[in-house]
């Protein structure tokens, strides 16, 4: 919170964001506290995990869809059916994983 002409320190003082602290003590370190770099990897692990499990479930959708057209010559229907298929288990695997304790 900025600090007015009009505003006493007392009103100034009685706001505490607790983000301030954080920001002090990094700009103190130069670097994150560790607890705080290991909880920005694990989310970074959790999105990548969410990201490479949607593609490769839509991915693998579409290949199976694509070698079966060409199996059987049902240009372009399969795919198509393949690829929603690929697309509900990759909202099925979030759902999931949204569910898992």
């Amino acid at each position: 919170m900025c600090k007015l002409e009009d505003d006493t320190d007392e009103e100034a003082e009685e706001y505490h964001d607790p983000g301030i602290d954080f920001h002090r003590q990094y700009n103190q370190n130069k670097e994150p506290p560790k607890n705080a770099r290991r909880e920005m990897y694990r989310a970074m692990s959790f999105l990548s995990h969410i990201a490479i499990m949607i593609v490769a479930c839509i991915v693998i959708g579409v290949l199976l869809g694509m070698f079966l057209d060409n199996l059987f010559g049902t240009s372009p229907w399969l795919l198509l059916v393949f690829s929603f298929l690929g697309m509900a288990a990759a909202f099925k695997s979030l759902i999931d994983m949204g569910t898992k304790k």
